[in-house]
């Protein structure tokens, strides 16, 4: 979520199109990529139901 101090992290993931490539570096130092698959949209409240259940592993 954006706050009054600027947009939030995920801000521009919209602009995102698949194949795309992600790069996060972690605390460590470690750069771990990801490669986006597909864009879906969710109402906010259901986003954590339906993608993060503990029926199955998160598909981040």
């Amino acid at each position: 979520m954006d706050s009054k101090t600027g947009p939030a992290i995920f801000y521009t993931l919209i602009d995102l199109k698949q194949d795309d490539e992600i790069t996060v570096t972690d605390e460590k130092g470690t750069a771990l990529t990801f490669i986006v698959k597909k864009q879906e949209s969710y109402i906010e409240d259901q986003l954590l139901l339906m993608k993060f259940s503990r029926q199955e592993q998160a598909g981040i």
